[in-house]
C-alpha cells in the first residue's frame, strides 16, 4: 500500500468519509481531477443521506417497518378502499404540495397501518 493511499484511508476514517476510504472505486484516469473529485463528493453525499435516513427510521422506534411494496392491495381484503386515492397517496405529492392528510372512518380499516408506511 502506498504512503499516500494509507494517509487517505486514515484521514477518511478519522473524518468519517466512507466514500473517500474507497476512493479508487470512483476515480477514473480518463476524467479530469475536478470531475473525479465531484464524483467522489456526490457519492459521499449520497451515503450520508442514506445513513441519515436509516438513523431517523431507527430513532423513530416504529414497531415494524412497513412499505407499500408489502401492502396487500385487494378489493376482497379492503372493499371500501379507493385504490385511485391510495395510488395518489403513494406518490407522496402531498408532501411537496404541503397538504395535510386525514384518514377518517370506522375502526379496523387499516388507517394506523397506513400511517406507519
Amino acid at each position: 500500500m502506498s504512503e499516500n493511499r494509507d494517509a487517505i484511508l486514515k484521514a477518511a476514517k478519522r473524518l468519517r468519509l466512507s466514500a473517500f476510504g474507497q476512493f479508487e472505486e470512483y476515480i477514473s484516469n480518463s476524467l479530469p481531477f475536478e470531475d473525479n473529485l465531484c464524483n467522489l463528493l456526490l457519492e459521499q453525499v449520497r451515503l450520508a443521506d442514506l445513513q441519515r435516513l436509516e438513523r431517523r427510521i431507527r430513532y423513530a422506534g416504529f414497531p415494524q417497518i412497513k412499505t407499500f411494496d408489502t401492502f396487500v392491495r385487494s378489493e376482497e381484503h379492503l372493499p371500501y378502499l379507493n385504490f385511485d386515492e391510495l395510488n395518489e397517496l403513494m406518490t407522496c405529492s402531498f408532501i411537496d404540495d404541503k397538504n395535510d392528510i386525514v384518514a377518517i372512518g370506522p375502526a379496523g380499516r387499516g388507517y394506523v397501518t397506513f400511517s406507519f408506511m
